[in-house]
């Protein structure tokens, strides 16, 4: 039988074979056989075994929570509290009784609840709000689960509101900006269904097309612009804008030509009385705008060349561009209807007169 000092020499011996050194075990057994190695060398090995043996209860003492979380709800916060102000995780506060609410209230991010285990429906009736984006969640795993549109805005989301399901009137009165709404994916139908207005949409980029196909009018235009700005936003040409129920003189000063006032049907009255000179439609050529032949309407002077008071003057009082569009006033005319070959625009100069240039 082998004696204790003989173990410890073959222990050893294999320890300085394998370049190691003896374990805390082997160490005790040499120091108590009392064999001849060098007191320093078995004081060296007996330091690195204390640390190791130091190393091993730290490791263990990390994974073990710092204390049990308390049943008392303010006493298990202050608890969490006390965890998270030493260092302990997030798992180590669970692993200690520890309720999801009183770990939001330690300080426990919603990212390191995820990471446990924790899911967003627990966490969502655990009261845990900002964060939840940098967690990794979506709009739509809100929506899922229940979360207001409100709390949905303190956590910072945008995108994806509208696919989530998330209504437009609900995010308007919780506070989201214009730019928001459009980056959230609602469309100009929603905004406008949701009442927003039409500078509204336009401030946002949508387009023309998009904007009258949500229904915006020209009278919604009026409401919102002066002429010069619906002519700058819209694009607006004259005609529109005459057709919006803007005034000539609007019109005029929004900068549209008179070769454009011309094509949007205003009479030579008209025109008068929004300002424009006489030098202003020699000026604009507008000899030859008249020359071009545009139809008699409402307002403008024409003499009759076919029916009751042929060869007379008179002006055109209605028009409802049919087969027998205009009714007269003046003239001769019996008040009967007129087809359009029936009169006959006044030449320029005469109607100049009869407008009152």
């Amino acid at each position: 039988m082998c004696s204790s000092s003989a173990m410890f020499v073959l222990a050893v011996a294999a320890a300085a074979a394998a370049d190691d050194r003896p374990t805390a075990r082997q160490l005790a057994v040499g120091i108590e056989a009392g064999l001849g190695v060098a007191v320093q060398t078995r004081l060296v090995w007996l330091e690195d075994a204390v640390q190791a043996l130091r190393n091993e209860l730290a490791e263990l003492r990390s994974e073990q929570p710092s204390a049990a979380c308390a049943q008392r709800p303010e006493v298990a916060v202050d608890d969490c509290i006390a965890m998270k102000a030493t260092g302990d995780s997030c798992a180590v506060a669970k692993r200690a009784g520890c309720g999801l609410v009183a770990i939001r209230k330690g300080g426990y991010s919603a990212t390191e609840a995820r990471s446990v285990g924790y899911t967003l429906a627990e966490m969502e009736k655990a009261g845990y709000v900002e964060g939840l984006k940098a967690a990794g969640y979506t709009a739509l795993e809100m929506f899922q689960v229940g979360y207001p549109v409100a709390e949905v805005k303190v956590a910072g989301f945008v995108e994806g509101l509208q696919q989530a399901g998330y209504e437009l009137l609900d995010v308007r009165a919780a506070g989201y900006s214009l730019e928001e709404v459009r980056a959230a994916g609602y469309s100009c139908t929603e905004m406008k269904a949701a009442g927003f207005a039409l500078q509204e949409v336009v401030a946002v980029g949508f387009s023309r097309s998009e904007i009258e196909q949500a229904g915006y009018t020209l009278q919604d235009a009026k409401a919102a612009y002066s002429c010069i700005e619906a002519k700058e936003a819209m694009g607006y040409s004259c005609k529109e804008a005459k057709e919006a129920g803007y005034t000539l003189v609007e019109i005029k000063a929004a900068g549209y030509t008179l070769e454009e006032v011309s094509d949007a049907g205003y009479t030579l009255t008209e025109v008068k009385e929004a300002g424009y000179t006489l030098e202003e439609i020699r000026a604009a050529g507008y000899a030859a705008l008249w020359a071009r032949g545009r139809r008699p309407t409402v307002g403008d002077r024409v003499r009759i060349v076919r029916g009751d008071g042929q060869g007379s003057e008179a002006t055109v009082v209605q028009d409802y561009r049919d087969s027998e569009p205009y009714k007269l006033s003046g003239g001769g005319s019996s008040g009967s209807w007129y087809k359009e070959s029936a009169v006959q625009r006044l030449p320029l100069h005469e109607g100049l007169k009869a407008a009152g240039f």
